[in-house]
């Protein structure tokens, strides 16, 4: 089997220096970096004091979810010999603020569109959309529901 190990570097330096139990005294903007990699650059979501320019954390989630998921759709799909063209997806996450004032994810809705290179494997590469989401290490490790509407079109209808 094997062991798998992931680093990345987080950057914080949002100190300005006020002595302040006032929340307003620290930036909540960060950088992530992995190998190397272009810098990521991150803040809280604007609801909780961050940037709005900037991604943040439950973002970078809801993108981890939907990439692990693309990436398993795409292998199951050359496993079955459907080559696909064209993927992109418009996820959402819906989160919500408990009585006791934690804030969780709902559910997650993956909005793939696709185009593959035959109309007779259609109902094939619609399919494979469950089986990626049991194989996903991600949507496996959350407690919530996640929802798939993809749209699969094709080139050619043979």
């Amino acid at each position: 089997m094997g062991t798998y190990a992931y680093y990345l570097e987080l950057m914080w330096s949002g100190n300005r220096h006020e002595i302040s139990e006032d929340q307003e005294n620290y930036s909540r903007d960060f950088e992530v970096t992995s190998n190397g990699i272009k810098t990521i650059l991150g803040s809280a979501d604007p609801q909780f004091k961050g940037n709005s320019e900037k991604i943040n954390p439950h973002e970078l989630f809801l993108a981890s979810l939907a990439s692990s998921h693309m990436l398993w759709y795409l292998h199951l799909c050359t496993i079955e010999k459907i080559s696909v063209e064209h993927y992109t997806d418009s996820p959402q996450g819906t989160m919500e603020m408990e009585s006791n004032g934690t804030v969780q994810f709902q559910e997650i809705i993956l909005k793939p569109r696709i185009i593959i290179d035959r109309e007779s494997k259609k109902a094939l590469a619609e399919s494979l959309h469950t089986k990626a989401l049991r194989k996903c290490l991600i949507a496996k490790s959350v407690d919530f529901p996640i929802q798939i509407f993809s749209t699969i079109g094709s080139r050619s209808s043979n």
